[in-house]
């Protein structure tokens, strides 16, 4: 790698440090359109981070533009 200024990995962080700590658990992504009336959310974007919570975020494109 000395050949190199920079290097970037794109794998998983678990493989670059050899599995360290063990295999990290990954949450991956399903798109499920759901239509709601009214203003669901309140944001354009809510994030979930706890692990009980089946989803990672909600995104409610209606805020994304202003109406004028």
């Amino acid at each position: 790698m000395s050949d190199y200024g920079h290097v970037f990995y794109s794998g998983p962080i678990d493989a670059w440090f050899g599995y360290s700590e063990g295999r990290l658990g990954y949450r991956t992504l399903d798109f499920i359109v759901e239509r709601h009336e009214g203003d669901y959310q309140g944001n354009a974007v809510i994030n979930y981070c706890n692990q009980e919570v089946p989803h990672t975020r909600i995104s409610e494109h209606k805020h994304f533009l202003l109406e004028k």
